[in-house]
């Protein structure tokens, strides 16, 4: 069965700040638990595989004043949902701003969510339309409270399981009903080898690795470090031309 998790309410003003930039890719994996058999989402059959995956700037956020929470506002071309052979976006023009939410400590258990709200989990609008308008995309995770160090996003870089989960809720919503509920498997964040975020991968990213060649002055901040292993070195040089833009 999924679990709902409401952490909060909307709150009454907002904080912005800024970080050094870097671009970081979200990727979601589980499979499909149930599925309608006729409409829109006809074709998708329970077991088939679920993704979602889209991109962020861990340098354009926004904090939360009342919740330990900070929402990072998601770069809509850049994503998508696909369950079995249905793949959607976000609705565009989308209606207000689709959030990265990170949580911490709050009080005792961390997580991520996708949501238009920094306070609750407001499924993001999608391209299709349900009965009751646009279909949205609903996800949210929390684990034990030791599991991120703080909000910030290059501070959660890595991928994350059942090890230390306390509540997952994933499914695609048609207004106040489910319309595909999905078995969460991992969240994995990884830094994008566009160092610059200019939406290509090239010569102007190389030289920014190499700039920052050997080991990190700090494993939290150094957005060259595309493996996670806090050294800038050949295993990130293989990573950056591996993406290059062709």
């Amino acid at each position: 069965m999924l679990t709902r998790l409401l952490v909060g309410v909307l709150a009454p003003c907002l904080a912005i700040g800024t970080a050094s930039a870097a671009v970081v890719n979200v990727t979601i994996l589980g499979t499909v638990e149930f599925a309608p058999n006729s409409g829109p989402l006809g074709p998708i059959n329970p077991n088939q595989a679920a993704k979602i995956t889209f991109s962020v700037d861990s340098s354009n956020f926004v904090n939360n004043p009342t919740f330990p929470t900070r929402g990072y506002p998601i770069t809509q071309p850049t994503f998508s949902t696909t369950m079995g052979p249905i793949t959607m976006t976000l609705k565009n023009p989308f209606p207000g701003t689709p959030y990265f939410v990170i949580r911490n400590n709050d009080p005792q258990v961390d997580g991520f969510q996708l949501s238009t709200d920094l306070s609750l989990p407001v499924p993001p609008a999608l391209n299709l339309n349900g009965s009751f308008g646009p279909y949205g995309a609903g996800f949210y995770v929390t684990y034990e409270g030791n599991t991120l160090p703080s909000l910030d996003i290059l501070d959660a870089i890595g991928t994350y399981e059942y090890d230390g989960l306390t509540v997952f809720y994933w499914n695609i919503t048609d207004g106040p009903f489910e319309a595909v509920g999905m078995i969460f498997e991992s969240i994995t964040l990884s830094v994008s080898a566009d160092l610059n975020a200019d939406g290509i991968v090239n010569g102007a990213d190389l030289g920014i690795l190499l700039g920052a060649w050997g080991p990190c002055r700090s494993c939290a901040n150094c957005t060259a470090d595309l493996n996670g292993d806090c050294t800038v070195d050949g295993a990130d040089l293989g990573i950056l031309l591996g993406a290059w833009s062709l």
